[in-house]
């Protein structure tokens, strides 16, 4: 019978040890978002390409911008007016947003490749 009691506290304090991770991760969540709130900007997308590359949509004030992350560069591909975004759909209903987006990044890498294999430079 001892060893069911054992057992059994085992349970119950691996049950608690459970629950105050969960709830210790929340309150961190929850302060850390609290820090990396800003007046001015606000993140309304992310998107991972890979590992170390990743496209992130940034509202400024009116403005939208689209930003490329590559291990430790970050470059502005595209600015999008407030009205082009409402226009296309709003924040709200991003999958309009990002059809169109989609649509011109494709644009926009093909034509760099192009210009790429005509022996111009980027920079």
């Amino acid at each position: 019978m001892p060893d069911l009691l054992k057992l059994f506290l085992y349970i119950i304090f691996f049950a608690v040890v459970l629950c105050g991770t969960y709830y210790f991760i929340r309150l961190l969540s929850s302060v850390q978002g609290g820090l990396s709130k800003s007046k001015y900007m606000m993140v309304i997308d992310r998107l991972m390409l890979s590992k170390d590359k990743s496209l992130v949509m940034v509202k400024v004030g009116p403005r939208v911008m689209l930003l490329g992350f590559t291990g430790g560069t970050i470059k502005k591909i595209s600015e999008l007016d407030e009205t082009q975004l409402i226009a296309a759909g709003g924040i709200e209903q991003s999958k309009t947003l990002f059809s169109s987006f989609s649509q011109v990044l494709s644009k926009r890498l093909r034509a760099k490749t192009k210009g790429m294999g005509e022996g111009q430079d980027e920079n």
